[in-house]
């Protein structure tokens, strides 16, 4: 477009803006024009020169290589046949024999019941050899396992035992209780009890054993002779079996009825005394299973989930915008001047040297070397294989039978501690006896000072101490008080015992603690022992805790908008005049330069070298290889038959139905003294397993016939003398223990074994000593449980 008609177009625009109303709105100018057109690009650079010649090869070239070594020589001649296999190996051992047969359900007469109770014969004239006390007369002596002559008791039947005696003295007495394995005599426990005034003194003591067969247990005292050696009190030694050896402990299995219940199985029996004319009556002799966690508690907690949702509607504001009309935009400017054309390119670098001529090629390769010797003669061949291996040998002999059932094989727990300090124990804590004598599956903890609970049931704890000082010993049972005992020290050093049998279920825990008077010691000759053991397991089952974790959930979700609302400015006035012309655009980019021309051509390659001579001749070939190994010696003879297999396994222990039990422990309330001659009236009751024990006539009346263990624990303030009595009617004495005192406290003991028939009482009765009394800490406690049933 010329410069005349762009003035022009301008001049047009003025008039008709001024010519426009002055309420009319302002038009747009117009866009300025497009950049101009750019220049054209530079032409290439001329191509660079031609390189410089090659470098010349070497002169002279290399000798040629040697030749290569002639071939190996021939193979050796075949080695020699190989020497025959050795004997083959000997065969295998034969099976082993068959699992022995299951042991017989339960048979009450099959059962292994070795217990004893014998006194010193007042009347003998020797009472201790060689320092063995000889309790020569025989109060109870099943199996005959205790030999009177001698004194000691011979294991026939290995397992856990309990010994315990209990010795009258009118002087100092130290006793042990010494065990003999393999020909070495080992003094356990030793219990010494001072007595200056010469009066009648109960020495005690007690330990669980563990026996293999044919050792032997016995009582053994020092060099001073004093015992009391009077009939109106007597001295008494027993022992009976605990559990049998190659015994196992595993939960019962147990069938649930419907509503999660427990088959409980009642045996009904009927034991008739003939020689007393009782009348026959059913007793409930056990019940099969028991619960026997206690303790257990179950939480139950219930989920809750909760959803929580949240929506928040969005409002969307429009704001609808006026928009007006404007005026007509100017013209678009002109375009701009064209850019400049670009130079030419450089010329281009000159070609590279051309490439170095090759060396002078190597001489011809030598010829061949001459073929090599023949190789020596091959190898023997290998040995023959052995023989073949020697028939099986015969099956092994068949296995021993299982034992009979008895649930003394299946669930066993007993212990024995001492302590080894001087020192006093602490106050209101538990007594820490360290040192194990035994400790059927470490029930008892010798870091706490307390026994476990593992298998429900009925137990005996007893404890006999040494003490220096007053001292009273008080038994807990889960922090609650059962007995307490209370001994006064009258002498230099003497010893204190306590008893009492007890129900625990799993879990539970039991100690020996002290209070202030806390005089017991354990030293050389002065032990203190701790013992306990299971008479009679219930049946554990397994019970678990049922719990349920809370969770809540929660879910939000939030939503936000935002509406952003523009506002514009309106026009209300007619539309305007078109707009001023938009300026000339730039002037275009100018052209590129032109590229660097091409480099030149590579130079000539140099000149070729000379030849060289030809190489040596190869060396000889080698020798050949050895001749192939000669073939395999014939197979050996076969091997000698194997050995016998072995024994076969024992059988499983037998099974049982059901478990007798009778067992008790009665403690005297008050302080009222016994009558003499008449029943000690026992009337709290700690344990009384089928009511056999009667409080209303003070007296035990056997209901299941076998071996049972009775003993006593009772404080007096006097002297006292108790007689352990047996039969209907007046009944008969069986052994009397005597224990003097003056206005203190002291606790005296006594125990025996006795075979007792079906309706046949036994009771405690005090002669004119009858300073006995009971209360709290001061009990006074009598026990008794069933050993062995009879068959």
């Amino acid at each position: 477009m010329e410069v005349g008609a762009w003035l022009a177009a301008v001049a047009l625009l003025v008039i008709l803006g001024t010519a426009a109303p002055q309420n009319a709105c302002s038009t747009q100018k117009g866009q300025d024009g497009y950049a101009g057109v750019p220049g054209r690009d530079g032409r290439p650079g001329q191509k660079g020169d031609r390189g410089d010649p090659g470098l010349p090869g070497r002169r002279t070239g290399v000798q040629g290589t040697k030749g290569d070594p002639g071939d190996p020589g021939p193979l050796g001649e075949p080695g020699m046949l190989g020497y025959k296999g050795p004997v083959g190996p000997l065969g295998p051992p034969g099976e082993p024999g068959q699992k022995g047969q299951k042991g017989t359900v339960a048979d009450i007469s099959n059962q292994n019941r070795p217990a004893f109770s014998a006194m010193i014969d007042p009347a003998a004239i020797v009472k201790i050899d060689n320092n063995v006390l000889l309790f020569s007369k025989i109060i109870t002596n099943e199996e005959s396992s205790y030999y009177p002559n001698s004194g000691k008791f011979r294991c026939r039947v290995p397992g856990y035992y309990y010994f315990t005696f209990h010795v009258i003295s009118n002087g100092n007495l130290c006793l042990y209780i010494v065990k003999e394995h393999k020909g070495n005599a080992e003094k356990l426990v030793a219990f010494c009890d001072f007595n200056m005034q010469s009066h009648p003194q109960v020495n005690s003591g007690g330990t669980v054993l563990k026996l293999e067969a044919s050792n032997m247990v016995w009582i053994e005292t020092n060099a001073n002779n004093n015992l009391y050696d009077r009939s109106d009190a007597n001295s008494v030694f027993s022992g009976f079996l605990l559990f049998p050896e190659k015994a196992y402990w595993q939960p019962p299995k147990t069938q649930r009825l419907a509503h999660g219940t427990t088959s409980i199985e009642m045996t009904m029996r009927c034991h008739c005394g003939a020689a007393h004319r009782l009348p026959c009556h059913k007793l409930p002799l056990s019940k099969e299973p028991r619960t026997s966690a206690a303790g257990l508690r179950i939480k139950m907690g219930r989920s809750l989930t909760m959803f929580l949702g949240l929506v928040l509607l969005l409002l969307n504001l429009v704001t609808w915008v006026r928009s007006d009309t404007f005026g007509i935009p100017g013209l678009p400017g002109v375009p701009g001047m064209p850019g400049r054309d670009g130079r030419d390119g450089l010329k281009g670098p000159k070609g590279e040297r051309g490439a170095p001529a090759t060396p002078g090629t190597s001489g011809a390769k030598g010829e061949k070397g001459e073929r090599g010797v023949p190789g020596p003669r091959g190898k023997n061949g290998p040995m023959g294989p052995p023989g073949l291996a020697g028939q099986k040998g015969t099956p092994g002999p068949k296995g021993e039978p299982g034992e009979p059932g008895s649930h003394k094989h299946r669930y066993q727990s007993a212990f024995t501690v001492t302590r080894l300090t001087a020192e006093y124990p602490a106050k209101n804590s538990p007594v820490i006896f360290t040192r194990e004598i035994s400790n059927i599956n470490n029930h008892y903890d010798k870091t706490t000072g307390k026994f476990t609970c593992h298998i429900s049931g009925l137990y005996y704890f007893v404890y006999h101490t040494s003490l220096t000082y007053n001292l009273c010993v008080i038994l807990y049972v889960d922090g609650e008080k059962k007995a307490t005992f209370c001994d006064h020290r009258s002498n230099e050093q003497q010893v204190s015992s306590g008893g009492v049998l007890l129900r625990l279920v799993e879990g539970q825990q039991v100690w020996l603690a002290v209070n202030e008077f806390n005089g017991m010691v354990g030293k050389e000759n002065a032990d203190s022992v701790f013992s306990g053991f299971l008479l009679f397991p219930d049946y554990p089952r397994a019970t678990g805790n049922m719990f349920e974790r809370e969770k809540m959930t929660r879910v939000m979700i939030i939503l936000l908008a935002s509406v952003t609302v523009a506002a514009t400015q309106t026009c209300n006035s007619p539309p305007g005049m078109p707009g001023i012309p938009g300026r000339p655009g730039a002037p275009g980019k100018d052209g590129k330069d032109g590229v660097v021309g091409s480099k030149g051509d590579v130079g000539p390659p140099g000149q070729l070298g000379d030849f060289a001579e030809q190489g040596e001749t190869g060396e000889q070939g080698s020798h050949g290889n050895p001749g192939k190994v000669g073939p395999k010696g014939p197979e050996g003879p076969p091997g000698a038959q194997g050995p016998v297999g072995p024994k076969g396994v024992k059988g499983e222990s037998g099974d049982y139905k059901t478990t007798l039990k009778s067992a008790f422990s009665m403690s005297k309330v008050g302080s009222i003294l016994p009558r003499r001659d008449q029943p000690i009236r026992f009337d709290r009751v700690i344990t009384n397993e089928n009511g056999h024990y009667s409080p209303q006539n003070s007296k035990f009346i056997c209901q299941i016939p076998g071996l049972y263990y009775f003993t006593y624990h009772a404080t007096s303030k006097g002297n006292l003398c108790i007689n352990i009595m047996k039969g209907v009617g007046k009944g008969t004495k069986v052994v009397t223990f005597c224990d003097f005192v003056n206005k203190i406290y002291q606790v005296t003991t006594g125990g025996v074994v006795l075979h007792l028939e079906a309706g046949e009482p036994v009771w405690l009765e005090p002669t004119e000593k009858n300073h006995l009394v009971g209360g709290d800490g001061a009990d006074s406690i009598f026990s008794g449980f069933l050993l062995f049933p009879d068959s």
